[in-house]
C-alpha cells in the first residue's frame, strides 16, 4: 500500500512539472474599477455597468444569460483591453480609492463615446488617481474621449500625489 501511494505521488509530481506555467495560472485576469473587481479573458470577457444614482457604483454582470448585443453595459474587460463605453464615474460618490486600478502589467484602454473618471479625494496623504497602472505602461485607443481628474487630497500632508493617470512602467 505504501509503495502504491508513493508511486501515485511521484506520478502526480511528474505531471505537474510537465505542465506549462500558463496552465497552472488562472484563465482570467482581474482589474479593479470603482472598488469592484472584474475578471475576464479573451474567450470570456467580463462586463459591468455603472450606476450613477444615488451614488456612483460599478456592478459586474453575473447573469449567465447576459448578452452584450442586447443588454446594456459600460465596461468590458477581456484580460488585456479595458473598453469604456460612455462611463461617468466619480470615486468620491462611491468611496472607492481610485477609479481604475490595474496591477499586473501594461494596460490598453479602448474608448467608445464620452468617458469621465474622477479619483477619490482622500482623507490622508497618498495617491488618488483616476486611473492607476502600477506595474506597466498604458495605451489609450478608440474613437471616444476620456476626461480624467485625480482626486484631491484634503489637508496638508508630506505625501500628496493626485494623478489623473498614473502609469509606472
Amino acid at each position: 500500500m505504501r509503495k502504491r501511494f508513493l508511486a501515485i505521488a511521484m506520478a502526480l509530481c511528474l505531471i505537474i512539472t510537465l505542465l506549462p506555467a500558463t496552465a497552472l495560472a488562472a484563465d482570467a485576469e482581474t482589474i479593479t474599477i470603482g472598488g469592484e473587481t472584474l475578471s475576464g479573458s479573451a474567450d470570456a470577457p467580463g462586463y459591468a455597468r455603472v450606476y450613477n444614482n444615488p451614488t456612483d457604483r460599478v456592478e459586474a454582470w453575473t447573469n449567465p444569460n447576459f448578452d452584450p448585443n442586447r443588454d446594456p453595459w459600460h465596461i468590458k474587460w477581456d484580460g488585456s483591453t479595458l473598453t469604456l463605453k460612455e462611463v461617468s464615474f466619480d470615486a468620491n460618490k462611491s468611496s472607492a480609492a481610485s477609479g481604475i486600478v490595474y496591477n499586473y502589467g501594461s494596460l490598453t484602454i479602448e474608448l467608445i463615446g464620452d468617458n469621465t473618471i474622477i479619483g477619490y479625494a482622500g482623507q490622508y496623504g497618498g495617491a488618488s488617481p483616476a486611473i492607476a497602472v502600477n506595474h506597466g505602461g498604458l495605451t489609450i485607443n478608440g474613437e471616444g474621449s476620456l476626461d480624467v481628474t485625480g482626486g484631491g487630497i484634503k489637508g496638508t500632508y508630506n505625501v500628496n500625489r493626485s494623478y489623473g493617470i498614473y502609469a509606472n512602467g
